[in-house]
């Protein structure tokens, strides 16, 4: 038999180091043979990407004569998501530009970090919906309906997260970076949306305010937030992003809770005055949101 185009011996991989170490490829062997079609199967969460990853690592990029990095792409995985984009823009849940973006940046993380990946952006989008539409009615009168939400809100909750997600397979710190994205543009949101139906005060006088106040918090808000964040969190255990239970909590609910006060405050000190929009705060917050959860890990 000729000499194989590819031949790995004994690839293991190790995020984290000390106690807190994770194992996610022991002893990898393989030899591929010119022309060979080959494949990666296994349950989610079981180190498909990471071995992928690893062969850039040592210079396997192109097709032909080296891996195909689309070998783990299925296609039909993006159908859904153009389908999705398609609904939403339908449902007047986002506009044509924002269901575009949102799908450019759900094809990213399933190219860069899979599916499963996609699907805890995707939970958020679903607990923001259902939020927004609660109490519609009352909301209306108060004249803080949102209703259809455009490519700025999309972008602004979203980016820092697609950012993770292109990273998070070679560096388990970018893991807590993404949850804690998604975590604060989860809380952030609704809180925003069910706080509303309770008496917020200003963050940084605690006096009573209108709801829809910029800057404005309440205890039903605060709740609310927290709840979605640990939601996150556990889906992103089920997802099989993470493989300990509590620390996908921790790396939720506490970046979450700080990223969404981080949006409060900025709303008080700097919305209130037009020195920035909702967009910007809402970026800075999951930036906040992210580098804690990077400091978690």
């Amino acid at each position: 038999m000729s000499e194989p185009i590819i031949q790995i011996q004994h690839l293991t991989k190790t995020f984290g180091s000390g106690e807190g170490a994770v194992t996610a490829l022991e002893d990898i062997n393989l030899d591929i043979q010119q022309g060979e079609i080959f494949g990666i199967i296994g349950l989610s969460g079981a180190g498909k990407s990471t071995v992928l990853k690893m062969f850039e690592d040592i210079g396997y990029y192109c097709v032909d004569n080296m891996v195909e990095k689309l070998i783990m792409i299925n296609w039909g995985y993006v159908l859904i998501l153009f389908l999705l984009g398609f609904l939403t823009y339908k449902r007047k849940s986002l506009d044509a530009l924002g269901s575009v973006v949102m799908i450019i940046m759900g094809v990213i993380i399933i190219f860069s970090a899979g599916f499963n990946w996609l699907l805890l952006i995707l939970i958020f989008l679903i607990l923001s919906l259902a939020a927004t539409k609660f109490s519609k009615s009352y909301k209306k009168s108060l004249g803080e309906f949102e209703g259809r939400r455009t490519s700025k809100n999309v972008i602004s909750n979203g980016i820092v997260a697609v950012m993770m997600a292109a990273f998070g397979g070679y560096y388990l710190s970018f893991v807590g970076g993404f949850i804690g994205a998604i975590a604060t543009a989860t809380a952030d949101t609704l809180a925003s949306e069910i706080g509303v139906l309770h008496q917020p005060r200003l963050i940084t006088t605690f006096k009573k305010v209108e709801p829809g106040t910029d800057g404005a918090v309440s205890v039903l808000g605060t709740v609310a937030g927290m709840i979605g964040a640990a939601i996150v969190g556990i889906c992103a255990y089920l997802l099989g992003i993470i493989n300990d239970p509590v620390l996908a909590i921790i790396l939720a609910v506490i970046p979450g809770t700080l990223g969404c006060f981080m949006d409060s405050i900025l709303g008080a000190v700097f919305e209130r005055k037009d020195l920035l929009t909702n967009e910007h705060v809402n970026l800075i917050a999951t930036i906040t949101g992210a580098l804690i959860g990077i400091l978690l890990v």
